[in-house]
C-alpha cells in the first residue's frame, strides 16, 4: 500500500460504479477515508462498505440535496472527485429535450452544485479548523 492519502478524505461523486468506485478504492487503498456519494445508494453503500467508508444516496442534479448533505458531514473532506455523471449513446437526432436536459443537469449542474458545497467549506477554513477531518 502506498500512502498517499494518509490522513485525508475523500468524497468521490458517481461512485457506485466504473470510474468512480475505482477512485474511492484507490483513495481507501492509500490510506484515505472516503465518502462514496451516488444515485444509486445502494451500490454506494457497497462501494463503501469494502472500502472501509460511508456511502449514501445523492443525485448531484439536485443543488439543495447537495448543499444539505455537504452541510450535515461531521467532517470536512480534503478530496473531491467529481465522477458523477451520465452517457447516453443516441442518435442525436432522436434525443429528446428532456432527456438532453437530463444530462446537461447531471452532467454540468451536478458538478457544479458538489463543487460549489464543498468549496464553501473550504473557503470557510473548515478543513483544518473547526470540524473533525474525514
Amino acid at each position: 500500500m502506498n500512502g498517499d492519502f494518509v490522513g485525508t478524505g475523500a468524497i468521490v461523486t458517481g461512485g457506485a460504479s466504473g470510474i468512480g468506485a475505482a477512485c474511492a478504492r484507490m483513495v481507501a487503498e492509500r490510506g484515505g477515508a472516503v465518502i462514496v456519494l451516488d444515485r444509486d445508494g445502494d451500490g454506494a453503500a457497497a462501494v463503501a462498505q469494502a472500502c472501509g467508508g460511508r456511502g449514501a444516496a445523492l443525485d448531484v442534479a439536485d443543488a439543495e440535496a447537495v448543499h444539505a448533505l455537504i452541510g450535515r458531514l461531521d467532517a470536512t473532506p480534503d478530496i473531491l472527485i467529481n465522477c458523477a455523471g451520465i452517457r447516453e449513446c443516441a442518435d442525436p437526432l432522436e434525443i429528446d429535450a428532456a432527456h438532453w436536459q437530463r444530462m446537461l443537469d447531471i452532467n454540468l449542474s451536478g458538478s457544479l452544485n458538489i463543487i460549489q458545497a464543498v468549496a464553501r467549506l473550504w473557503r470557510a477554513g473548515l478543513t483544518r479548523a473547526g470540524r473533525q477531518r474525514l
